[in-house]
């Protein structure tokens, strides 16, 4: 067997001291912590971890990481299925954010005001909505999440963020975004 690297073992035991440290401070039992209600479907493409972006705490947040060629409900990623699944029917997360992130189009034609405006003014393509409403989409094609959604227990969302200055962008349930 390997041995894991030194930086890693280093750097989960400072995370152990500091959760020790919570837990003692705080006085709460692990047992009592309260469940996460936001599980967040984020794209292989956004490079920073979504519990910083939105400043939570690791288990404040369940996270799911998708890649290219992601589809809920075809048996093709039956991981990803059971995640959801879990999440949404035993958890009862209240939330459900596909996050992706902002690509930028490079093409010859494009005029030089957008090349040069700042990347909070750059629209986002239709392409990177497009793959964020498929993949709720997708989802709302799951009885369970649209039995919770119809019941107010679920909420589905959809966000954009661009990477050069770590602005987020709403997306709605027909890809429009605002």
């Amino acid at each position: 067997m390997t041995k894991l690297p030194s930086r890693l073992l280093s750097g989960h035991q400072k995370y152990l001291e500091l959760q020790y440290d919570k837990l003692a401070s705080s006085g709460d039992d692990v047992e009592q912590r309260p469940l996460p209600e936001i599980l967040v479907i984020a794209g292989c493409d956004v490079k920073i971890a979504p519990e910083l972006i939105f400043g939570a705490k690791p288990d404040e947040l369940i996270v799911l990481r998708y890649f290219t060629g992601f589809d809920v409900s075809t048996g093709t990623n039956s991981e990803y299925d059971a995640i959801i699944e879990y999440a949404v029917r035993n958890l009862m997360v209240k939330h459900i954010l596909v996050l992706g992130h902002k690509s930028i189009i490079q093409e010859q034609h494009v005029n030089s005001a957008l090349h040069n405006s700042s990347s909070s003014q750059m629209p986002t393509s239709k392409a990177d909505s497009f793959d964020i409403c498929k993949i709720i989409k997708k989802l709302r094609e799951l009885q369970y999440i649209r039995d919770h959604e119809d019941n107010g227990i679920l909420s589905l969302h959809g966000a954009i963020m661009d990477s050069e200055d770590l602005s987020l962008v709403s997306v709605d349930v027909d890809g429009e975004s605002h």
